[in-house]
C-alpha cells in the first residue's frame, strides 16, 4: 500500500468519524426535537362544540354560542395556539328569526 492510499483511507475515515460526531451531538441536543408550551383552555371563556377548519395553512374555528347576540363567532390561527376573533357567522337579527310562529 501506497503512501496516496494510506492518505486516502485516512481521509475517507476522518469523513466518517466527522460524520458520526456531528450526528451524535445533533441527537443529544435534541436537535430534532420541538417543544411547544401552551397553557389550557387556548380560549379564554366558554366556547362549546368547538368545530374547526383548515384552509391552506390557515385554521378557523367556530362555536354554538347561542345564548346570545351576535353568534357563532369565527376566530382566525395560523399555529392552532393562538387565535384571533375576526367576526360572527350571524350577525344580523334577520339571519335567524326566533320570533316568529314558525320555529327555527
Amino acid at each position: 500500500m501506497g503512501c496516496g492510499e494510506l492518505q486516502t483511507i485516512i481521509s475517507e475515515n476522518m469523513k466518517k468519524l466527522l460524520l458520526l460526531l456531528v450526528g451524535l451531538y445533533l441527537w443529544e441536543t435534541g436537535f430534532n426535537q420541538t417543544t411547544i408550551e401552551y397553557q389550557n383552555p387556548i380560549l379564554a371563556e366558554f366556547y362549546p362544540d368547538p368545530s374547526i377548519c383548515k384552509v391552506k395553512n390557515d385554521y378557523y374555528l367556530t362555536n354554538s354560542t347561542f345564548a346570545c347576540f351576535p353568534r357563532l363567532p369565527i376566530f382566525h390561527s395560523i399555529d392552532l395556539l393562538h387565535w384571533e376573533q375576526i367576526g360572527f357567522a350571524l350577525n344580523r337579527p334577520e339571519q335567524l328569526n326566533l320570533l316568529d310562529d314558525e320555529g327555527v
